[in-house]
């Protein structure tokens, strides 16, 4: 589900959450990677898929790509073998990027969704994800107010520079 709102200086913010939002990662949408040869079922499967490789856990992988429930393919993520935050964080971020390109490069009707939040600041409303997300529900009064944020809305930067990048072509 997606939600506009203004913030506390009046600039609209776009307020996601839940896989029935395109720009959620659980959001059903197709697309290829032609570095892997793989169709990915949405872009938590790709991220996923892509952090059991880089952990060398060719069962977690496999595991990964033979689910298509996003919900599924975190909770394998979650058990990856040797799995360290430390390195992952200097990761996930540029695989979250390479994944968000994909599926909105390949994808015309989702791309002019993202095309079509203008200037607005995309936030994911997780409220306990304070890494990809600003910490609050897209319902709480605080979501509305950045200095409020206890969240780095990664994702929501995310979306925001590939808005800028995929506006150019």
């Amino acid at each position: 589900m997606t939600t506009f709102a203004q913030d506390e200086n009046g600039h609209l913010l776009c307020l996601f959450y839940s896989r029935e939002s395109v720009f959620s990662n659980h959001y059903p949408c197709a697309f290829f990677d032609n570095f892997s040869g793989q169709f990915f079922s949405s872009s938590e499967q790709y991220y996923m898929y892509q952090k059991a490789l880089f952990f060398n856990d060719p069962t977690a992988a496999n595991k990964i790509m033979c689910s298509t429930n996003p919900r599924r393919q975190k909770k394998i993520g979650d058990k990856i073998v040797g799995f360290s935050r430390s390195r992952w964080d200097r990761k996930s971020t540029e695989v979250m990027r390479e994944a968000v390109i994909l599926k909105f490069s390949q994808n015309r009707g989702l791309l002019d969704e993202l095309l079509a939040t203008g200037e607005a600041t995309l936030a994911e409303c997780s409220p306990r994800d304070t890494r990809w997300g600003i910490g609050f529900r897209r319902d709480d009064p605080r979501a509305c107010d950045r200095r409020e944020w206890r969240g780095e809305n990664r994702m929501g930067n995310i979306l925001m520079d590939v808005r800028n990048a995929l506006r150019m072509v």
